[in-house]
């Protein structure tokens, strides 16, 4: 019995015999060197030899012989990472070999399944594909590996050279949108309108230019699209209503509102989330098209169906107060405001709401169920005093104004005077509240007044956000800023659009006595702004104060993840997951434990498939033992497991692996009987063949290979198995045939000389 050594052996020395001696032969010394390093079997310094010998010379015929040499040699010893690089070397100088190419290209998409992640591992796939100019394949396998730039890139390239498809064209539209690249989408939507007469193309161009602002290219199109969707009106809406067309854009916004209206209608569920999203798409059309009252009814609805998105109270709350500001004195409408305030917990609004409508006693009543609850601030107090002073009630006015003196201990210089002044300038303001004269008169008395807080409190009010914290400013500049005004001027500034100044005034709230929600906002500004090492002395803060809040250690262990500590991040992690056991902590330990030594990795895996044994989990456990910590019986459990509930072929080939590494050659062979020939890998079919044979049945040996080689007709070693087998029965003749069919032309023409 010869073995596979022999055999690979024979075949060189066949290959050898076709080779001139001026391209071979007669090459330096090392060669010779090589050649008895071979004898010797020592093939690693064989192929150091060989490669010695390639610095002797320029002759790219000696070099092309010498490396397919030694990639031979590699796939012998198994060295398939060298063998590739060797395979690649060959292909930049210009070697033909059909064969040497697929095991090239096998080889590499061998090594990609395994880490289909590695771009390396990728861009050795993508070299092959791009030698064999298989674009198609090329594309496919960019695609997969969500290297969509790339893909789109080679559609690019077929689209300049005029050799694009219809069906490739479409395809390079859906890729562009997987981009989430508006201007790449654009870029190929106009192209696609121009060679297919597709109107969902032409009114998707249109839509997706109404996004980009270029009115003057969705100008054009509108006259070619025929709108039936949802999207298209509302985007002809805000095209005609950027463009200056009212008329158009209202027109096109009630149909959009008429098509909502019918979608909701032919929902059984009213609960449902696509309910839900018509109905919150309904409360913006209602708005463009000036319906507040519908706005108000549709919110409410959402939020009897548990919608509480705050943006969609402010815009009910808004809406509310257009209907109002254009009928203030309909009761109907005060009452649709505070109800809505109300709900949203506004007290401070409502009770302010309430003066401005001079519903006095409605607002005193407010003032004064806080007061009984000791509830009422020094600001809000001023404000009850003043009303309360407007009533025509003595007893009223009397029992406020001592509660104010007993609790402010103003000295008043003439009460009735500046009273009755600020009084005045109050009722001009309600009357006209944008009249930016009545707002400086009311600010300049209260100056008078001394009342700073209640000048600070009423630009807020006003919006005049600005001019509010320039006092804060300079009472901070003089040490005069209470912690209370402070953390109003550090609300208002995170209204504000200004990072810096946020951060400014973040950073004296956290020199005061800690306040975990300024920490926390101050900390979220450092992390959007990539400040990490800032936001982590924040979070560790934070962690102190409210050491069971997990939300903090979960942002450091993304800031440290993000360092790429990993070590400290998978710490975190796991002090999360421990509390919590929730399963995305769990990954996310996965994540930081492959950059880790090789126990925590496999801890965390088992975890992981212990927790949650999915079929992506189990497989990552089973890759771990297979091939990192060489553990085939651990790797064989889960296999057998895997392979219990999910009986594909690439799980049972990869079990009747592990079983040949654990030395159950007949379990593996069991296994391999029922894989289909397909799949069973060159050293699946030499096993299951050679299995055969020691049992002396050599017709099965054969089919074996034959039923394999169908799909792998040029897996040299395992025709070398089959060659084995024929001479081994004494048929010549069979033997003769596939050894010759094995042979590149130019050497079997040498055997033949």
């Amino acid at each position: 019995m010869y073995s596979r050594k022999h055999i690979l052996q024979a075949t060189f020395f066949i290959i050898l015999a076709g080779m001139t001696v001026s391209g071979y032969l007669l090459k330096p010394i090392d060669v010779k060197i090589a050649h008895h390093y071979e004898s010797l079997s020592m093939y690693k310094e064989a192929i150091a030899a060989y490669e010695k010998s390639l610095k002797a010379t320029n002759d790219q015929y000696f070099h092309r012989e010498i490396l397919v040499r030694i990639s031979i040699l590699c796939r012998y010893i198994g060295d398939y990472d060298k063998f590739l690089a060797t395979v690649k070397r060959l292909l930049d100088l210009e070697y033909k070999s059909p064969g040497l190419m697929k095991d090239g290209m096998d080889t590499a998409l061998g090594f990609w399944r395994f880490s289909p992640a590695n771009k390396i591992r990728q861009d050795d796939v993508i070299f092959f594909a791009k030698k064999k100019d298989n674009r198609d394949f090329l594309i496919d396998f960019l695609l997969g590996n969500q290297r969509l730039y790339e893909a789109l890139t080679l559609y690019d390239q077929a689209y300049n050279s005029g050799d694009l498809t219809e069906e490739q064209m479409e395809k390079a539209v859906t890729v562009s949108r997987w981009t989430d690249d508006i201007q790449q989408r654009k870029k190929w939507l106009e192209r696609a309108v121009d060679v297919i007469a597709d109107a969902k193309l032409t009114r998707e161009l249109f839509r997706v230019c109404v996004a980009l602002g270029d009115e003057e290219t969705a100008i054009q199109i509108a006259s070619r699209i025929t709108p039936k969707t949802l999207d298209d009106f509302l985007s002809l809406a805000r095209l005609y209503k950027k463009t200056g067309d009212e008329k158009k854009a209202r027109a096109f916004n009630i149909k959009a509102e008429s098509i909502c209206i019918e979608r909701l209608a032919a929902i059984e569920d009213k609960g449902s989330d696509e309910s839900k999203k018509l109905l919150t798409q309904l409360v913006y059309i209602y708005w463009e098209n000036g319906n507040f009252e519908s706005v108000i009814d549709t919110v409410e609805a959402l939020y009897a169906l548990g919608c509480k998105d705050k943006k969609l109270l402010d815009d009910v709350l808004n809406a509310s107060l257009h209907l109002w500001r254009d009928k203030p004195d309909n009761r109907k409408n005060q009452e649709r405001v505070i109800r809505i305030a109300g709900n949203m917990g506004k007290q401070d609004f409502v009770v302010k709401f309430l003066v401005q409508n001079r519903r006095f006693s409605d607002a005193l009543k407010m003032y004064e169920e806080r007061w009984r609850k000791g509830e009422l601030s020094a600001d809000s107090l001023k404000v009850a005093m003043e009303v309360a002073w407007s009533q025509n009630d003595q007893t009223l006015r009397k029992k406020w104004f001592e509660r104010g003196s007993d609790a402010l201990s103003l000295e008043w210089k003439d009460k009735g005077l500046i009273d009755s002044t600020f009084n005045v300038s109050m009722g001009f303001w309600r009357e006209d509240p944008d009249n930016r004269e009545n707002q400086e008169r009311v600010i300049r008395i209260a100056g008078n007044m001394g009342d700073e807080d209640f000048v600070a409190s009423f630009l807020v009010w006003n919006k005049r956000y600005s001019d509010a914290l320039k006092i804060y400013e300079k009472r901070w500049r003089k040490g005069k800023l209470s912690s209370e005004d402070l953390k109003k001027a550090i609300e208002i500034s995170y209204w504000q659009n200004d990072l810096v100044l946020q951060k400014k005034w973040f950073k004296r709230g956290i020199a005061e006595p800690s306040d975990p929600e300024i920490l926390r906002k101050l900390a979220y500004i450092y992390l959007d702004d990539h400040e990490y090492q800032s936001a982590k002395k924040l979070f560790f803060r934070l962690n102190k104060i409210e050491p069971s809040n997990n939300e903090y250690l979960v942002k450091l262990a993304q800031i440290f993840e993000i360092e790429k500590d990993y070590r400290t991040a998978y710490d975190f992690y796991k002090r999360v997951y421990s509390g919590t056991k929730d399963m995305t902590y769990l990954e996310s330990m996965v994540s930081c434990a492959y950059h880790l030594d090789q126990a925590v990795y496999e801890e965390a895996l088992q975890e992981s498939a212990g927790r949650n044994p999915t079929e992506e989990n189990l497989f990552r456990l089973a890759s771990f033992y297979l091939y990192v910590s060489k553990d085939y019986e651990k790797a064989n459990e889960v296999l057998d497991n895997m392979v219990h509930k999910w009986p594909l072929p690439k799980y049972q080939i990869l079990l009747s692996y592990s079983f040949l590494q654990i030395g159950d050659n007949t379990a593996a062979c069991d296994l391999l009987k029922r894989i289909p020939p397909k799949f069973r890998q060159p050293w699946g079919t030499q096993l299951l063949s050679k299995h055969y044979q020691e049992q002396g049945e050599w017709n099965k040996a054969i089919d074996v290979i034959k039923a394999y080689i169908k799909f792998y007709p040029d897996d040299t070693n395992t025709l070398l198995c089959l060659a084995y087998i024929y001479k081994r029965m004494n048929w010549i003749d069979e033997y003769q045939e596939l050894i010759q069919s094995i042979l590149p032309p130019g050497e079997t023409r040498q055997v033949n000389d």
